[in-house]
């Protein structure tokens, strides 16, 4: 028979779940500004990312590579930072 485990809510005041606590307030102002104002952030972010974040823009270059290689390296380059733009813009509509 299945252990059973009781939920007790002050177990996630401990200092592990900050960062998620933090997380979710951050993600709760985001719902208080206007849409518009949310979608320039997110594109100002996902620009922001596409270039902090070398590993991940290195790892979409190679998956374009292989499944779309008629584009050309121009093209590829700005889908991907259109992707990572779309990305951020969509977290921040989701909150």
């Amino acid at each position: 028979m299945a252990e059973q485990h009781d939920f007790i809510p002050s177990n996630f005041l401990a200092p592990r779940h900050w960062p998620t606590w933090f997380g979710l307030g951050v993600m709760y102002l985001f719902t208080l500004i206007p849409w518009r104002l949310q979608i320039a952030i997110g594109s100002s972010l996902g620009s922001l990312l596409y270039h902090l974040i070398s590993g991940r823009r290195r790892v979409a270059d190679i998956n374009l590579r292989h499944c779309m290689p008629e584009l050309s390296d121009a093209q590829r380059q700005r889908l991907i930072r259109y992707n990572f733009r779309a990305t951020a813009i969509s977290i921040l509509e989701g909150a």
